[in-house]
């Protein structure tokens, strides 16, 4: 039988009223089959961001990682998607000492929650000698899960009640800032999963002292840009940072997080933005 004929037998053309012709009862039938895969892959995204939830570390669960090894931290991450690109795990590392990674996936889809749920599982089960190592053996596991031309960019900062220690990935130069002044740490480092990318993860020490932090932020940030189609620099950021010198870790990055909010207020942006802000209180007791 015909889709024509079915739609007359079921009443919905109704006698002495020409049916449709063929392909406009092909096109709604694929409309209503795309309709439906639309669904299945906002269904899909759902159940992939609430596993991924389950295997990274909430934001409030990092301060209490970091406070044995004299460390305070504040978190804040932003998305406009389903699926976070940006994400944060951490460990703590023995009495005295953590690790913190925060990642980013090239992408927001169920395939970009399945890598940070990888990664995590990692940071979580492999263990971390020093930054460096560790990054490369992530490169090794995750060159064989990706396709060619994607990748994962990841800072990782292993810290103590001496200072930290810090590899990079791919991420924008994490920042020291010491009274009142930022500057750029020198770490960098080819993205995880590129071909050139083994061994090639240096080890960077910074010496801590009191009331010294350290900023890390994924390029969600300084790609940002405003109604007028202005990007928001990292100079810029520093100099956001710089305003408020005195306040509390949380304050600042509170503070932080509103000037960049007001920077692309009624801007749609495309990046996810991720900024975390550690504080070296000193040797605990």
């Amino acid at each position: 039988m015909t889709p024509a004929a079915m739609s007359d037998r079921n009443g919905l053309f109704p006698p002495g009223r020409l049916t449709p012709p063929q392909h406009l009862l092909i096109r709604a039938d694929n409309l209503v089959k795309l309709h439906r895969l639309e669904r299945q892959m906002a269904n899909d995204l759902h159940s992939g961001a609430l596993m991924q939830q389950r295997f990274l570390t909430p934001e409030s669960s990092a301060r209490q990682t970091f406070s044995p090894c004299g460390f305070d931290i504040a978190v804040r991450s932003l998305s406009p998607h389903t699926v976070a690109g940006n994400f944060l795990c951490a460990r703590p590392l023995g009495e005295t000492g953590a690790a913190l990674l925060l990642g980013a996936t090239a992408g927001n889809t169920l395939s970009a929650a399945m890598l940070s749920i990888r990664v995590a599982t990692l940071v979580q089960s492999t263990p971390i000698a020093c930054p460096g190592s560790f990054l490369t053996h992530l490169h090794n596991d995750l060159a064989e899960l990706l396709i060619s031309g994607t990748f994962v960019t990841a800072t990782l900062a292993i810290c103590n009640d001496r200072g930290m220690t810090i590899a990079n990935a791919g991420q924008p130069l994490p920042l020291l800032m010491r009274n009142g002044v930022t500057t750029e740490i020198k770490a960098s480092g080819i993205p995880l999963g590129l071909p050139l990318g083994a061994g090639h993860y240096a080890n960077v020490t910074v010496r801590l002292q009191p009331a010294d932090r350290v900023i890390f932020y994924t390029d969600g940030i300084t790609t940002s840009r405003d109604a007028h189609g202005e990007r928001l620099t990292q100079r810029t950021l520093r100099n956001w940072l710089e305003l408020y010198p005195q306040i509390g870790t949380q304050d600042l990055l509170d503070e932080t997080v509103r000037e960049i909010q007001r920077f692309t207020e009624d801007t749609q942006q495309r990046n996810d933005m991720s900024l975390v802000i550690m504080e070296y209180l000193g040797q605990q007791a």
